[in-house]
């Protein structure tokens, strides 16, 4: 896609633009970096401790789960035990 110079908002955009209905990442940041009321896709975010095979695996089934329904232009937020957060205003930082 020719994406890799795009950061942050611009990314967003790019992915939405193109066709994108959701973006998968681990940038457990992005809730305080970008204005969830106005994001052009779903985000998608893992509370993984690594990009790696090994760390991402673990998350397939909640995300598979989460992507059988239709999602909203909103962050979620998949943990480690499974469980999905809706996020539409950014949490207090632990």
């Amino acid at each position: 896609m020719r994406w890799e110079t795009l950061r942050n908002r611009l990314l967003l955009k790019a992915a939405a633009g193109d066709g994108f209905d959701a973006i998968l990442c681990i940038d457990k940041n992005i809730e305080y970096e970008q204005n969830l009321k106005t994001l052009p896709l779903s985000v998608i975010v893992l509370d993984a401790q690594t990009n790696a095979v090994h760390g991402l695996v673990p998350f397939a089934p909640h995300l598979l789960k989460l992507m059988g329904r239709p999602l909203e232009k909103v962050l979620y937020f998949i943990e480690k035990n499974g469980d999905v957060a809706q996020v539409v205003i950014p949490r207090p930082r632990a």
